[in-house]
């Protein structure tokens, strides 16, 4: 008798039954093993030992906002090559914000929509 496979519960067990991938974890939301709350994944990325190490905030919270500051200009009028290049990303962050957080220990909430072909891992 066939039994129905069952869902993975980490992140890190979906990113593994996926051949490594990590692709459309932005928004996803997750618990933190041996933590209340719900969290939402902000960003992803491989450590040094191949970890899947996530960035996340609280649910509750709003999102990190990204914007583009270039010296000397403080409204948004277009920029040179120039200064896009003399620029930088600056995120706010809300006071939820977790930046590095073993993917291990965050458990699938949500469903994760990518589809993932082949492997991402370094």
């Amino acid at each position: 008798m066939k039994t129905k496979q069952q869902k993975p519960r980490t992140v890190w067990d979906a990113a593994y039954r996926r051949g490594g991938c990590r692709t459309g974890l932005r928004g996803v939301v997750v618990g933190i093993k041996d933590r209340d709350g719900r969290y939402v994944i902000h960003g992803s990325k491989w450590d040094k030992d191949a970890r899947l190490i996530l960035s996340i905030y609280a649910e509750s919270d709003p999102a990190p906002s990204e914007r583009w500051t270039v010296p000397g200009h403080d409204d948004d009028l277009t920029y040179s090559l120039a200064d896009l290049t003399s620029g930088r990303l600056v995120v706010d962050y809300p006071p939820s914000f977790i930046p590095a957080i073993p993917a291990d220990q965050c458990i699938l909430l949500s469903e994760w929509p990518a589809r993932c072909c082949g492997s991402e891992t370094p």
